[in-house]
């Protein structure tokens, strides 16, 4: 006999709010590092081709939720911006040439591709699918 409190066989455990927090901080802690890196050798071609792989390996093995693959485009986007700022000596880290624009496209597109792909909320059990999307009104 089985026992009845036990996870069914094939049953799925979401992870504790612990563990979820502390995926959230390192994705943050990630991007941002990654996003530094990137603007840091973005101006060698190699260096740009190198740190976008970086990131997109990165967000293709995090999973598609807020505290991870979202969290992570979004530290890496922020830091890119903000390395782009004019420096108070009144030079810029990301230059106004082809790589450099290249860069700050890159990042837009990584945190809107992360946003899109993030994963739909699930219904609860026994929600009737009448209530949540209600049909529009006939003409």
């Amino acid at each position: 006999m089985s026992d009845p409190g036990a996870p069914s066989v094939g049953a799925v455990r979401r992870p504790g709010p612990l563990l979820r927090a502390a995926v959230a901080v390192g994705s943050v802690l990630g991007g941002a590092l990654g996003g530094a890196a990137t603007t840091l050798v973005h101006s060698l071609w190699w260096g740009m081709v190198l740190g976008v792989a970086t990131a997109v390996a990165t967000l293709a093995a995090l999973p598609p939720r807020l505290s991870a693959r979202l969290a992570f485009a979004l530290a890496w986007a922020a830091t890119v911006y903000l390395l782009a700022q004019a420096r108070p000596e009144g030079d810029y880290l990301v230059g106004q040439d082809v790589l450099g624009y290249a860069l700050l496209a890159i990042a837009m597109v990584l945190a809107l591709g992360s946003a899109v792909t993030l994963e739909r909320p699930r219904r609860a059990v026994g929600a009737d699918p009448a209530e949540a999307d209600p049909a529009p009104p006939a003409p």
